[in-house]
Parts: structure tokens; C-alpha cells; sequence
């Protein structure tokens, strides 16, 4: 059960993290909703509020919006694949959407599995769900890092972590 709770709270860390780096992306609403719900969810998980019937259900909502945005972003991706403008898959603003999308579902259907699973599984998704929840971290952090990859995403993604110039404000007379 510790393990368990220390992932989500580690996953609800990256997921409110990959909400942030949202806030520039052309629709970063849509992306920041559907990072930050479940960094809401796995933050529940994490202080062991799973009983409370607002986050499962929650968490069932968001299933099932999520993969309305993973059918949708799939669509996209084989209209960007089929351009012609021969990028690789991992160069298109779609393929890391999708891959966003499918990782919210995934992890949120782990949860679910072990809500439901009897205590001898309970002990298997959990060591599981240990090496997943630092995955991501480590992937991001390896993209982040990689001059190569930082040369070939979009603008926006570049200055995700950046924080906007302050603006100075004179008075003149």
C-alpha cells in the first residue's frame, strides 16, 4: 500500500508538471485539463483518499474522456504522418500528445486495477506501478537535456520551464 501511495504521489508530481509546461502550447487548456485532473486524482490516491467516491468516479470521467482524446489524436497523427513532410514520429506534435494521452489512461487504469485487485495483486501493481511512475521523469528528463531533440521541437516547448521577462513599467513625465 506504501509503494502504491508513493507512486501516485510521484506521478501526481509529473502530472502537475506536464500540466505547467502546458501553458504556452497553442490549446493549452484542453492538455492542461487533461494533466492536472490527474494529478488531482493521483495526489487523492497518494494521502490515501481513494475511498471517497468523488475520486473514483473521477477517475472513471476522465477514462473516458481521455480516451476520446487519444482516438482524436490518433486521427491527427496519421493526417501529420500522411504530409509527406517527413518528420519521424517522435518530431511531431501530435505523436507526444498521444503518447501524453494513452500514458493518462494507462496509469489511470493501473489504479483501478488495484482499487479492485486482492491484496496478493495488490503487491504485483504496485512494484509495477513503482518502475512506471519514474519513467516518465527519467524519459522527460532525458529529452530535456538532449541538445539533438531540443533542436527539433517547437518553440513553445523549448520555453516551457521558462519563466515570461519581467516587464518594467517607468513613469515618465
Amino acid at each position: 500500500m506504501i509503494l502504491w501511495r508513493v507512486s501516485n504521489g510521484v506521478m501526481s508530481v509529473f502530472f502537475f508538471l506536464a500540466g505547467f509546461v502546458q501553458r504556452n502550447d497553442p490549446d493549452s487548456l484542453l492538455w492542461m485539463t487533461i494533466y492536472l485532473i490527474p494529478a488531482a486524482i493521483c495526489l487523492a490516491y497518494a494521502l490515501n483518499l481513494s475511498d471517497i467516491f468523488l475520486v473514483k468516479e473521477l477517475t472513471g470521467v476522465h477514462i473516458a474522456a481521455s480516451l476520446v482524446i487519444v482516438v482524436y489524436t490518433f486521427i491527427q497523427l496519421t493526417e501529420a504522418l500522411s504530409d509527406g513532410s517527413g518528420l519521424l514520429l517522435h518530431e511531431l506534435e501530435e505523436s507526444r500528445e498521444l503518447a501524453g494521452s494513452c500514458f493518462v489512461v494507462s496509469w489511470l487504469l493501473l489504479n483501478v486495477k488495484y482499487l479492485y485487485s486482492d491484496a496478493q495483486n495488490k503487491r504485483k501493481l504496485s512494484r509495477l506501478m513503482a518502475v512506471v511512475s519514474f519513467m516518465p521523469i527519467l524519459l522527460w528528463s532525458s529529452a530535456h537535456f538532449s541538445t539533438d531533440y531540443q533542436a527539433k521541437i517547437p518553440e513553445h516547448c523549448k520555453t516551457a520551464f521558462k519563466a515570461p521577462a519581467p516587464t518594467i513599467i517607468t513613469m515618465s513625465e
